[in-house]
């Protein structure tokens, strides 16, 4: 589709020019209200200085003003003779409004007026696969995404898997053995699937069936060890369950011995196995190793007041703990590396920006 016609967005000729590029200065310099001014100013001047309206939307959306900016972007819309690049951004930018203000549907609406103007535009049909996985509409999601895929030449089985795992936890109709063929069909997709994995092993414990559980959780730690902390506490305590705790140490020693993120996490979950068997030197050993790495230190002092709670109870220890305890700040175990959303399980799809796979522990 082309231009429907060349009208410009900003003339020099207009008598709200100098306004416009002061305003735009003041948007460089960050004087968000300094801008405002100068743009609103050079709108009074020129109802056509099409670009200093949607300028003044962008703005009220930092400002979360969200209904003028809504307006104002609503408003540009039925403007005539706009360009199609034109259209393209405030149609972006109203999209953002409406997910901002939790009108999901009508973002979708939008999205899916974008998609149906442009099929070939990867962008379009991206912030619509968004707006889908935020409404839990996974099926519909998946059929945008294999596109969105085929458009920028990317692989698609990871999401889709991911998908496969969302559809097996939300839709109300599925049985026990449903769920277990989805979570077993996103692995042949993607054995990289981390919550596959999780939500099997889980279905088999939950059926007793302890030798399947091991079997999932091996695969789990053998094809994505940099995960692993997201099991630790869930296998710890089945492995005690089942009478087969002896098995933590090799497990953790075999996860320390490779790199990757799950490193720290592994050390300090074998810390725990040492002084647990009577290895007292070992843990206090390890746990000191970690703590003389800075940008462990906040794990490894949680770690070490644990120690000597658990294995030092005596008053001696009293004012070491005390110590650690001024230094150590409480906090949650995971978070999303996109937004910095917090919580205290692992999750694959965050619930605040929608990212996947963004959370490290």
């Amino acid at each position: 589709m082309g231009d429907k016609s060349n009208i410009p967005l900003v003339s020099s000729n207009s008598p709200g020019f100098s306004h416009y590029v002061a305003g735009l200065n003041a948007v460089i310099e960050s004087e968000q209200e300094l801008a405002i001014e100068l743009l609103t100013r050079s709108v009074e001047l020129d109802s056509d200085l099409y670009d200093a309206f949607y300028q003044l939307g962008k703005l009220y959306t930092k400002k979360d003003e969200l209904l003028r900016a809504q307006k104002i972007f609503s408003d540009l819309l039925l403007r005539e003779g706009l360009s199609k690049d034109f259209i393209n951004k405030v149609e972006i930018a109203l999209i953002e409004v409406y997910t901002l203000r939790k009108k999901l549907k009508k973002a979708q609406a939008l999205a899916e007026l974008r998609v149906s103007k442009y099929p070939d535009d990867s962008e379009a049909r991206l912030s619509l696969t968004t707006l889908l996985e935020k409404q839990g509409d996974f099926k519909s999601a998946q059929k945008h995404w294999e596109v969105y895929a085929k458009l920028t030449q990317i692989t698609s089985k990871h999401r889709l898997a991911l998908y496969k795992v969302e559809l097996a936890r939300n839709l109300k109709s599925l049985t026990e053995k449903d769920k277990r063929d989805y979570y077993q069909q996103a692995l042949k997709m993607d054995e990289k699937c981390a919550p596959a994995y999780i939500l099997l092993a889980r279905i088999f414990r939950k059926q007793k069936k302890d030798k399947k559980v091991l079997e999932i959780w091996n695969a789990f730690l053998e094809n994505i060890p940099e995960k692993s902390p997201w099991i630790f506490n869930e296998m710890e305590n089945y492995l005690y369950e089942i009478n087969r705790y002896h098995e933590l140490l090799g497990i953790y020693q075999g996860l320390v011995r490779k790199a990757g993120p799950h490193k720290t996490a592994s050390q300090l979950a074998l810390a725990r196995q040492y002084y647990k068997i009577g290895k007292k030197d070992l843990a206090h050993e390890t746990i000191v190793s970690v703590l003389e790495e800075p940008e462990n230190k906040e794990f490894a002092l949680k770690e070490l007041i644990r120690y000597y709670l658990e294995v030092e109870k005596n008053e001696a220890t009293l004012s070491k703990i005390h110590s650690l305890l001024t230094e150590y700040v409480e906090r949650k175990s995971f978070s999303c590396q996109k937004c910095g959303a917090l919580s205290k399980e692992a999750e694959w799809h965050c619930s605040e920006c929608g990212a996947w796979d963004s959370y490290a522990p």
